[in-house]
Formats: C-alpha cells, sequence, structure tokens
C-alpha cells in the first residue's frame, strides 16, 4: 500500500516492467503524470475520485519505480501509448478514460489517435492537440523557463540535473520533499530522452493523422506561459467527439495542483455528462 491508500502493481511489456497505483471502485479512470512529476502528483485527484472511481495513477517509463530502459528510442511516442495501452490491458479493460497533464496529456492524445478503440474520452492538461502544440512551436509560441531549458530540453548527456529546483513548483513541502525524492529514483537521460525522441515538426503532415473520435477536455490554467489560449482552442479542429475547452482562472501549468478544487470540480462535471 501507498501512503495515499493505493496499491502498487506492476505490468512488464517490452522487457520493461512499469509501476502504477490503483484506488478505489467503478470506472477506471488513468491518470498520467507528466515531467517533472510521478504518480503521486495526483494525490488531489486519488482522492477526490477514488469513491466512485477506479483510479490508475501510472509512472512513465524512466520515472520513480518504472523500470529506466536506456535509449532515445525506447521513448518515441508510439512506446509511451503501447505503455498505456497495456496498463488498460493489465486492468482487463477494453478502453479507459485517460486524464493527463503536460507529458501525460501528449501521451493521451496520441493514444487516442493511434488506439482509438481503447480511449473512452481524454481529459488533456496543460498541453493542446499535438498538431496545435506544433504551429505553436514553429511559430515561436512556446516558452520554457531558461533552466528548465538548459537541464531538459537542450541538455547534452551528463549534464548537470537539480532535482531540489525540478520540484520547487510542488508548495506542500512534504509532496515536495516526495517529488525530489522520486526524480533521484528516476534516470535523468530517461527524462530528457522524451524530449529527444519527440522532436515533433511540419505541422502539415501531423495534420493529416486521424482526427480524435473520442469526447475530449482541453483544460488549461489561464496564467501558464508553455502555450497560448488559441492553440487549445484550436484542438476543437481536430476532434470530431464532443470537444470542451475550459480555462482556469488564475492558474499556471501545475493547474491540477494549483487549483485542484476547481479542476476536479469541474473534472466531475464533465464526467458525468460524457
Amino acid at each position: 500500500m501507498t501512503r495515499s491508500g493505493g496499491e502498487s502493481r506492476f505490468v512488464s511489456r517490452g522487457g520493461v516492467r512499469l509501476h502504477y497505483v490503483v484506488a478505489g471502485h467503478g470506472p477506471t479512470l488513468i491518470l498520467i503524470h507528466g515531467i517533472p512529476d510521478f504518480w503521486n502528483g495526483w494525490r488531489y485527484q486519488i482522492a477526490h475520485f477514488r469513491n466512485d472511481y477506479r483510479v490508475v495513477a501510472v509512472d512513465l517509463r524512466g520515472v520513480n519505480l518504472s523500470d529506466k530502459p536506456t535509449g532515445v528510442s525506447a521513448y518515441r511516442i508510439s512506446e509511451l501509448v503501447r505503455d498505456t495501452v497495456a496498463v488498460i490491458d493489465d486492468l482487463g479493460l477494453e478502453r479507459a478514460s485517460i486524464i493527463g497533464h503536460d507529458w501525460g496529456a501528449i501521451i493521451g492524445w496520441w493514444t487516442a489517435i493511434l488506439a482509438p478503440a481503447r480511449v473512452e474520452r481524454l481529459a488533456a492538461l496543460s498541453a493542446p492537440h499535438p498538431v496545435c502544440y506544433v504551429i505553436a512551436k514553429e511559430q515561436g509560441d512556446i516558452y520554457n523557463s531558461p533552466d528548465y531549458l538548459a537541464q531538459m530540453i537542450e541538455a547534452a548527456p551528463g549534464d548537470a540535473f537539480d532535482a531540489r529546483w525540478m520540484s520547487l513548483w510542488v508548495a506542500d513541502p512534504i509532496a515536495r520533499a516526495e517529488l525530489e525524492a522520486a526524480l533521484l529514483r528516476s534516470d535523468v537521460e530517461s527524462l530528457r530522452n522524451f524530449y529527444r525522441a519527440n522532436q515533433l515538426d511540419q505541422s502539415v503532415r501531423l495534420a493529416r493523422i486521424p482526427p480524435v473520435a473520442a469526447p475530449v477536455l482541453a483544460m488549461y490554467g489561464t496564467e501558464d506561459r508553455l502555450v497560448s489560449r488559441e492553440a487549445y482552442e484550436q484542438s476543437a479542429i481536430h476532434v470530431t467527439g464532443k470537444f470542451l475547452s475550459i480555462a482556469i482562472p488564475e492558474a499556471g501549468h501545475f493547474l491540477h495542483q494549483e487549483a485542484a478544487g476547481r479542476v476536479n470540480g469541474e473534472l466531475q462535471t464533465w464526467l458525468e455528462t460524457h
């Protein structure tokens, strides 16, 4: 049992053992964290939804208690989608609802694109549709802090990584220490390989990918500097299922923690509606 009261489980796929935590009973919600984070980044959502849902929070490959395969290609989006499908299979499901944040939302989008039969609905937090993200990138409309760029996106193998600095975005001191410990258990080059393996470009080519047929909720904080509001609104163009975008006032990139009550309420309403 984890401190959240959930049960730790593992599933192996392609020689990689993936860790996830299960709490509660009912329809399944799969929660996929971003970077830098781990499964416990969803603690507020686990506590809120576990009474009515079976909440499943994963550790991405390379992170915390999941295996850390070597090589950039091990972190291609196709591998990350297969990991998600492996968790769905391990839970004995044909399909599941996915709630993702940051990289977890990107994986959620691509799972809905590449394995549409396995996704019942998708809530994407702090990450627009991949085409909209690439368009924003091509227009120079993506912002990352200089320190994050240096330590993660532009880092060479072996460059310094400050787990303490990467954890400072967490307000609660206990949870911040837990994230720092999880990042120290993670593999730094694995974290960087998420970026190295998925340098998306050519928005025209990506625009040919099939639209998302599942219902989609795109949620973002109004103070998030990563990408513009327009990128989230324009995600609707690439969704044939029912699409809803919600802006959370005064919240930043980590809105699921910064404004957990508001985010949980919006998610609850959306889940009950769809």
